[in-house]
This record gives structure tokens, C-alpha cells and sequence, in this order.
């Protein structure tokens, strides 16, 4: 487990995130997390709006959803907010 000051990417599971994600804004009402993925030798980072089940990269000019994707977990709101 990363110390109580540091940021880690996480994988989450079945279109959840980690209660402590990164809150990035709202995108048509819902939340919007901050994430990334792996995609044609590089690492893009991108959105995971609450609900769905992928993550969205900018890619080729265009969003794409990608099943595969991390989301930034910080240890800081935890201890924050408890």
C-alpha cells in the first residue's frame, strides 16, 4: 500500500472505482474520474463517468471506449476526510 501522501493508479472492477478516485468534474450529470489507459504503445489518459462500464481516450481525433483502464486512487482524501 502506497503512503498516506501519494497517488496510485488503480484497476477498478466491473465499472466501479475506488471510493478515494480523483473527481475530474460532471459530464451530463454524472461524475467524471480521472483515468488512463494502455492503448497502441502508449499510456492516454482519459475520463470514467460514473455508470458505465469503460473508460473514454482521446484517440486518432476521436473518443474511444476502452475496457481496460486504471483510475487515480489517493490516500490523501481518506485521511481527509475520516
Amino acid at each position: 500500500m502506497a503512503p498516506p501522501n501519494k497517488i496510485t493508479w488503480v484497476s477498478p472492477k466491473n465499472g466501479k472505482h475506488p471510493k478515494f478516485s480523483v473527481h475530474a468534474g460532471m459530464d451530463n450529470g454524472q461524475k467524471v474520474y480521472v483515468a488512463r489507459a494502455h492503448h497502441q504503445n502508449g499510456i492516454i489518459p482519459g475520463k470514467f463517468v460514473t455508470g458505465h462500464t469503460s473508460a473514454y481516450i482521446p484517440f486518432d481525433s476521436k473518443e474511444i471506449a476502452v475496457s481496460n483502464y486504471e483510475v487515480i486512487f489517493t490516500f490523501i482524501h481518506s485521511i481527509i476526510r475520516h
